[in-house]
């Protein structure tokens, strides 16, 4: 009754003229009214973009009240309408101005002149307001008639009664309401009816399930599609990702020390918890952020960098690397390559030695990932790299090498050289991959002693050297290896790499020398088996002269297979590096 009473009717006032307004200017105050409302749910109060459509929309009714003092528009569910002419549309309800009146039973609102005024703010806030009241709590009509705005006013109707005709208020002393509660009762009775006709029976109710709008507050497919991508995004939101950018911010404030030491040791509680769900991406950011504070002194203290150390060196542990290593290679967790990398990196020298052990140990597609975290390590500590060439053990020796080699430490070159009589293999197979690799002319001079190395292995590395070196000194070094017995006791992997070699650097002279063991005329005039003979062949395809094709083609009818398949391999045309064939 309170608001009926104090709100317009629905009916025009005796004797009210709608003035005739352009149409243009009332479309656009409503289209301006929704960008108003948009801005007021996406932006602060004091936010320019939000004031711009305040003052656009203010414009807008000014411009209005230039032709009238009072615009009254009619509600539907999907539109506006001014005098029988739509003036505003929307199907979409989530955004719909008509829908958000409608939906509350109100039926007719009408803008005063003054409205423009102070009131503006106050009523995009009453109807930004009711888009986040409950279901089963206030709603527009009560947001409206707690504040009494004095430029706006509407026309509602009770959604109960809505479609409904209902009596006119006058006496009502001498109606028989009997026959309605006797209908009303009779239909919960329990029981056989009595034999006599009730006069009820013959009574309609007068509130029927039919009256009722039960599509009133049903959700349409544009709003089921909204609703959808709202839960998608919220069930694929990163929640740990922002709840640590919310950590990280708080943990850049200086002027809080002790919030830092307890943010640091929440995160270090985080790290293993993260590392057994193979969250490696989160534990790269923790590891990142805790590394580059640190690096901050005016950003944190001495107790919180200690804190943080001993956090990274926590991760750095051969207990904790032993136990990752282990969860990768039994399938426990999957880790991103990029992630896993990413965590190596910012661990601390000390896990350098663990690290290098466990990439050799791993195979497959681990390996490389490990080494990868390892070169990320070295790089940041050339230091402990030549720490570890000096260590007992000779695998963290080579892998020490090698590091230099792939990072390309130049520096450590004369380190390698004193590495090159090593006793053990793997540390000279290492120190020639790095002479290659840095093509390192200080240590080719260790080649002569390689090529007559104990170990099969690293004679076929210093071979292969040689020829990607093109070293011309070892030509005769290699000459007198052809020349040997040991050779032709070789087998055939280190035949073919000295052999190469050798026709790598040939010249005319070893053309004669691999001519003649390629067609029988060897050492003492005897035929040389059939492997040393594809080997000479293959040493002359290397040399590419003339002569050398002359002594190929000599040999091409060769009965042995093995010999004739080497003669046309190096018969066939040879490209250089520019890509031209000869």
């Amino acid at each position: 009754e309170a608001l009926a009473s104090m709100e317009t009717p629905l009916t025009e006032a005796p004797g009210a003229v709608m003035p005739d307004l352009p149409l243009e200017s009332i479309r656009e105050l409503f289209v301006t009214l929704a960008k108003a409302l948009r801005a007021h749910r996406l932006y602060d109060e004091n936010n320019p973009v939000y004031q711009r459509f305040v003052s656009a929309l203010r414009t807008a009714l000014e411009r209005v009240w230039q032709d009238t003092d009072l615009l009254q528009v009619h509600v539907d569910e999907r539109r506006l309408v001014y005098m029988g002419e739509e003036v505003y549309r929307s199907d979409d309800r989530t955004d719909s101005i008509a829908f958000m009146f409608w939906k509350d039973g109100i039926r007719e609102v009408i803008f005063q002149k003054g409205l423009e005024g102070a009131e503006l703010e106050l009523f995009l806030g009453l109807l930004q307001r009711s888009r986040t009241l409950q279901a089963d709590g206030e709603d527009l009509l009560t947001v409206l008639w707690e504040a009494d705005l004095q430029f706006f006013r509407y026309g509602y109707v009770d959604l109960l009664a809505e479609g409904l005709a209902l009596p006119e208020a006058n006496d009502t002393s001498d109606v028989d309401l009997s026959h309605i509660l006797e209908a009303e009762v009779g239909a919960f009775q329990i029981g056989e009816p009595d034999d006599e006709e009730s006069p009820a029976s013959d009574v309609t109710p007068t509130v029927r399930p039919d009256d009722f709008n039960p599509t009133l507050y049903s959700l349409g497919p544009a709003e089921m599609e909204y609703l959808r991508r709202e839960i998608d995004g919220e069930m694929n939101r990163d929640l740990r990702g922002e709840v640590l950018a919310c950590l990280f911010d708080r943990l850049e404030e200086p002027k809080r020390p002790d919030r830092q030491l307890e943010i640091v040791g929440v995160l270090r509680q985080l790290l293993p918890n993260f590392l057994s769900k193979g969250a490696l991406g989160s534990v790269g950011q923790i590891l990142q952020e805790l590394t580059w504070l640190a690096g901050q002194s005016n950003l944190a203290n001495d107790a919180v960098r200690g804190r943080i150390a001993e956090t990274i060196q926590e991760m750095s542990a051969d207990t904790t690397l032993a136990q990752l290593v282990a969860s990768i290679r039994d399938g426990s967790i999957a880790p991103d390559p990029e992630a896993l990398t990413h965590v190596l990196q910012f661990l601390n020298s000390s896990a350098l030695p663990h690290l290098l052990k466990l990439a050799r140990q791993s195979g497959g597609t681990l390996r490389p990932l490990l080494r990868e975290g390892v070169h990320g390590i070295a790089s940041r500590h050339p230091k402990m790299v030549g720490k570890l060439l000096s260590s007992e053990d000779p695998i963290l020796v080579s892998e020490s090498v090698l590091l230099i080699g792939r990072l390309g430490m130049t520096k450590g070159i004369p380190a390698v050289g004193k590495l090159m009589s090593h006793s053990d293999g793997r540390v000279r197979l290492a120190c020639l991959e790095v002479m290659v690799r840095l093509k390192a002319a200080s240590l080719y001079a260790n080649l002569e002693r390689l090529l007559a190395d104990p170990e099969r292995q690293v004679r076929i590395a210093a071979a292969r050297a040689v020829a990607m070196l093109t070293y011309k000194p070892a030509a005769i070094w290699l000459r007198t290896i052809v020349e040997s017995k040991h050779i032709r006791q070789a087998d055939l992997s280190e035949r073919i790499a000295v052999f190469q070699a050798f026709g790598t650097l040939g010249d005319a002279g070893s053309v004669e020398l691999l001519s003649g063991l390629l067609n029988g005329r060897g050492l003492f005039r005897r035929k040389e088996d059939d492997e040393t003979r594809a080997c000479a062949a293959m040493a002359l395809g290397e040399i590419g002269s003339s002569g050398a094709r002359e002594a190929l083609l000599e040999a091409k009818e060769v009965a042995s297979p093995i010999v004739r398949n080497a003669v046309r391999k190096a018969l066939r045309p040879r490209t250089d590096k520019q890509g031209r064939s000869s």
